[in-house]
């Protein structure tokens, strides 16, 4: 266990950027879910386009905050707006 005054505030400030990432996270992964539904599911395909500016603002947001690495919320964006893309044509 820390002793020190410094240890104690830095242990303090880890569990909040721990907590705080964590929450970003999870939102990344439950936009990119709802999008993967709605594009699995053969229903409304109007609402894509809103889902997939949605999934890239909190995956290229995540990616500004270093949550995760640019090149993987760039590969990701990619990939989902061309399945977005090929479920609008069909």
């Amino acid at each position: 266990m820390e002793r020190h005054q410094s240890a104690l505030k830095a242990a303090r400030q880890a569990v909040k950027r721990q907590t705080r990432n964590t929450a970003a996270l999870s939102r990344v992964k439950t936009t990119v879910k709802k999008l993967r539904e709605a594009i699995v599911a053969k229903g409304e395909k109007k609402g894509l386009p809103a889902l997939l500016n949605e999934v890239q603002r909190t995956l290229t947001k995540a990616a500004s905050k270093n949550l995760m690495k640019r090149e993987t919320a760039s590969r990701q964006i990619g990939r989902l707006s061309q399945a977005v893309h090929r479920a609008m044509k069909a």
